[in-house]
């Protein structure tokens, strides 16, 4: 859906948790103005935050294939922004919203 709305001049954030460095290759390749934003968040802190329980389900083995519990997540290796979890959430949205002004996104 994203790709189809990008390429109608659509802009789109959306939040993916796609572990494979060869998915976002993918979609960097298909989907004009892409960037990737890297939201560095240490999996005892990602446990922590996790409303939904998935982290808890995947330590049970009622959830399958969670990034970081039970499939490896793949780092970016070059990120166009890396933003630290630990930082306030309205500073984190400003410096995302900086970055895409700044590369002419919006």
């Amino acid at each position: 859906m994203g790709w189809l709305l990008t390429v109608n001049g659509v802009n789109v954030i959306f939040d993916a948790t796609a572990n494979r460095r060869r998915w976002r290759d993918y979609a960097r390749a298909r989907i004009p103005r892409f960037i990737e934003v890297y939201m560095d968040c240490p999996l005892k802190i990602c446990e922590a935050r996790d409303p939904k329980g998935i982290y808890t389900q995947a330590a049970t083995g009622q959830a399958r294939f969670v990034p970081g519990a039970q499939q490896e997540y793949e780092k970016p290796l070059a990120p166009e922004i890396t933003l630290d979890c630990m930082e306030d959430p309205k500073k984190l949205t400003d410096q995302l919203m900086e970055e895409i002004r700044r590369r002419g996104l919006i």
